[in-house]
């Protein structure tokens, strides 16, 4: 059965809560109703002199014969609006719109061709410039408004905005947190996409102490051209997922085919991190960095991109390390920076996660401090005890060797020609710069074998010299030695 987003009108996201039983009154709080009853009165002939609310005085309640919305996804919305008898005259109209979960209100106005107590009025709302991602819930009412502040407000309309190309199949877990929809592929895949879901959300909130506040949605496309074709006009093609936390919803791309397993392994759990650290950190001043947002994202994923990896290796053994506080904002629409971007990510939250410490409860207390809506510093201190460019020192002194521990302290903001921090030092101990013992040995050994190449040749020249008495044969071996040398390594095409 498919899961639709709740309408929220209010837009608190809270429920009503139920009254509480009847309790006899105390002496002393019975004696205050008599000093009420002036207020009372003056209530009452308030409500009675003046005109009722958003309609003009003496204005009958209008008759609305149609307030409609009817989706055509991805290109318009068509609102229509025929009212009777409004008591006034309209000289405007007003759509209003929000998204379940947003708490703006947006607004559009029709055109009105002439001024008018009969309102017949549409518009065209074009989703290519009002981008609305589908699956989302959308709550709308009618503003009129005539002359002297003549106004009233229609009744809230509701809808789901659905993606009706496509014919979808829908599966919850028992404890409603998440719905899965898909249109391609059997029930067994739409119960791996739930069972997945499921997982990610368990060992989410172990790792954080935060469960979600509002079910997920999860919508499945079937291609990367059809998520694509979902998504706002401006999101990088390289995309294969987009979270809209707000919303409490999901669109990716997986197809039911060789590899779906690992897709979904990959996938799913790292946009439900999202909804999760949204919810669990909402505030009205700041929103988590987007190291740790998609740090703990990747984390959380059952399947790694290997390429991730790889980036990060060569990054250390470049230098080419980006700076924590350089990913607090968004990670840009270049591919590979976005790859070490959250490969970087990851590796600082996995460090957290199992560095002694740290480790998760210390996480959650970050998550809380966010909560507080702090700076990246503050927060760090309440959860960690450092700051944004210590977590960094620490993160890069802990980054092991199997990715060239040797360059992980390089790229940092040391001043040039300061001596290196001994926490920014290569593991094992040794200053940077220096030789090791090991390669003193083998250095050693080198020049003995040139030394004995070179002996050797010179003796080989001077046998052939003494038989053929051509010394030009000699210098010839010699000069074959000098070129059996690797040749230089060759650029792929177009490399630079």
């Amino acid at each position: 059965m498919e899961a639709r987003p709740a309408v929220d009108p209010v837009g608190d996201g809270q429920p009503g809560r139920p009254g509480r039983p009847g309790r006899r009154r105390s002496a002393r709080s019975a004696g205050f109703v008599p000093g009420l009853l002036p207020g009372v009165a003056l209530l009452l002939w308030l409500l009675w002199a003046l005109p009722p609310l958003c309609m003009a005085s003496g204005a009958s309640a209008p008759r609305i014969e149609e307030q409609s919305a009817r989706p055509h996804f991805p290109d318009t919305i068509e609102f229509t609006l025929r009212v009777r008898e409004l008591g006034f005259e309209a000289q405007r109209a007003v759509l209003n719109y929000r998204l379940v979960g947003e708490p703006v209100t947006a607004q559009a106005e029709a055109d009105l061709k002439q001024a008018s107590a009969d309102v017949d009025v549409s518009l065209s709302l074009d989703l290519s410039t009002h981008y609305m991602p589908p699956g989302s819930g959308v709550t709308y009412y009618w503003t009129l408004v005539g002359e002297a502040d003549q106004q009233i407000d229609t009744p809230a309309g509701s809808f789901t905005l659905l993606d009706e190309r496509h014919d979808w199949q829908s599966l919850s877990d028992d404890r409603s947190r998440v719905t899965v929809h898909w249109y391609e592929g059997s029930e067994q895949f739409g119960r791996r996409l739930l069972d997945t879901a499921t997982g990610a959300l368990d060992r989410l909130e172990r790792a954080t102490g935060e469960g979600l506040q509002r079910p997920a949605n999860i919508w499945v496309y079937a291609s990367q051209d059809e998520l694509i074709d979902a998504l706002p006009k401006n999101i990088p093609e390289w995309v294969g997922g987009k979270a809209f936390p707000e919303l409490a919803l999901v669109l990716t791309a997986i197809a039911d085919d060789s590899i779906a397993e690992e897709e979904i392994k990959r996938i799913i759990p790292h946009e439900l991190s999202h909804l999760l650290l949204y919810q669990a950190t909402r505030n009205p001043y700041n929103t988590p960095p987007a190291w740790l947002d998609e740090g703990l994202a990747t984390y959380n994923q059952q399947v790694q991109d290997p390429s991730e990896e790889d980036m990060l290796r060569q990054a250390v053994e470049e230098g080419g390390l980006i700076p924590l506080r350089a990913l607090s904002g968004s990670f840009g629409a270049d591919e590979e920076e976005a790859v070490l971007s959250y490969a970087e990510s990851r590796s600082v939250v996995e460090f957290i996660m199992t560095d002694s410490r740290y480790g998760p409860d210390r996480l959650a207390r970050t998550i809380a401090a966010f909560r507080q809506g702090v700076t990246y510093d503050e927060a760090l201190q309440a959860g960690l005890g450092v700051t944004v460019d210590e977590l960094d020192r620490q993160w890069r002194e802990w980054l092991p060797t199997r990715v060239g521990a040797q360059s992980a302290g390089q790229g940092d903001d040391s001043t040039p020609g300061q001596a290196t921090e001994p926490g920014n030092r290569p593991k094992g101990g040794q200053p940077s710069g220096l030789l090791r013992p090991g390669s003193v040995l083998l250095i050693v050994a080198g020049i003995w074998a040139g030394l004995f190449v070179v002996g050797a040749l010179v003796t080989l020249g001077i046998v052939l010299r003494r038989r053929h008495g051509h010394s030009a044969r000699a210098h010839h071996l010699l000069a074959m030695h000098q070129e059996e040398t690797p040749p230089p390594t060759r650029l792929p095409p177009g490399g630079s």
